[in-house]
């Protein structure tokens, strides 16, 4: 032993480890005696294994250096340390002024083996007889470096931890990754919107609000199968309003309530389409009066828009027809009986 050095004795640790390997392990905080400006992070034992009081893993890993002693890293004011471990468990159980000028020998050889029991401050000279001597007695070698019982088990715990760490890393990712997608998407069709009320009203800077009763009426011809087309020019607003509306891009707090599904199962051409009403009076009246016994079907029209009073043109004469052949506005037609 070393002149000055105090004989370890046994301290009541003060702090309870949840996992101990031995009734007489005990852990000591790491200071900056054995670590200079080393962070109140750490604590060590008896064994050489440091508990972490900040961490995913309760222990610091177990990695060996080139000479084939424990190291690890410590953090530090300075940004951290490598240090190897036998020497801070040492400095922290058996430390005494001036130790930082000797060596620690391993008396067994084994350096793997960083039990307190095993470790011994000598110097230099005292260093280098003991390897002559455990050469010696070894054939000219090192005796065998075997990892303790209890290292091994910590690595095996360690390795577990690490696993289910990075499983739930791997899960928690997908999460993320879901919710980021998720985000992003809904994000994406908020900017979209905001864009295209933007960019619309940058273009035309005197263009008129629409009032929740247009949108509902927009939405209402939609799900009844008008075009965009029929709906702007019935109702004297934009085209591009219209389909922003159908896309679902404006006015979303009401289209939601919308099914747009049949959105132009009622064709429109723009001087002939009649409105919904129309359309059910002209099949009313189709189904009352049977066009198929008269010589002229123009001149039955002709009379039927005058009774009516919808205006007579060329191409509403064609959608009549259409109309009376089963081609158009079936969904309004079906209701009725026309005799064909």
């Amino acid at each position: 032993m070393i002149k000055g050095q105090q004989q370890f004795t046994q301290v009541k640790p003060f702090v309870i480890i949840p996992y101990i390997i031995a009734p007489d392990e005990i852990f000591l905080p790491v200071t900056e005696q054995a670590i200079p400006g080393v962070y109140p992070y750490y604590m060590i034992s008896n064994y050489g294994r440091v508990f972490l009081k900040y961490g995913k893993t309760p222990f610091m890993s177990y990695v060996l250096d080139s000479k084939g002693y424990w190291y690890g890293k410590f953090a530090t004011a300075d940004g951290g340390k490598i240090c190897r471990l036998h020497r801070v468990e040492a400095m922290t159980f058996n430390y005494f002024p001036g130790c930082e000028e000797y060596l620690i020998d391993h008396v067994d050889g084994n350096r793997m083996n960083m039990r307190l029991i095993n470790l011994e401050w000598v110097d230099y000279q005292e260093n280098a007889r003991r390897a002559v001597a455990m050469s010696n007695a070894n054939g000219g070698s090192l005796p065998p470096q075997i990892i303790p019982d209890y290292i091994q088990r910590d690595m095996l715990i360690l390795n577990d931890i690490k696993n289910k760490l990075a499983i739930e890393s791997s899960i928690r990712k997908q999460q993320e990754d879901n919710i980021v997608k998720d985000y992003t998407q809904k994000n994406f069709n908020d900017m979209k919107i905001q864009f295209n009320c933007q960019s619309n009203s940058t273009k035309n800077s005197g263009r008129e609000t629409h009032s929740d009763e247009q949108i509902e009426q927009i939405c209402s011809m939609l799900q009844q199968g008008y075009t965009a087309a029929y709906i702007a020019n019935t109702l004297k607003v934009k085209k591009s309003y219209v389909a922003a509306v159908y896309h679902k891009q404006t006015g979303i707090q009401i289209s939601q309530n919308y099914d747009f599904s049949n959105y132009g199962s009622i064709p429109y051409h723009d001087k002939w389409l009649f409105t919904t009403e129309q359309v059910n009076q002209i099949c009313q009246y189709l189904q009352d009066n049977d066009m198929s016994t008269v010589q002229s079907k123009k001149q039955f029209i002709k009379q039927m828009f005058a009774v009516l009073g919808i205006e007579y043109s060329d191409n509403r004469y064609r959608t009549v027809l259409d109309i009376y052949n089963g081609r158009g506005y079936k969904s309004v037609a079906c209701n009725y009986d026309i005799k064909r």
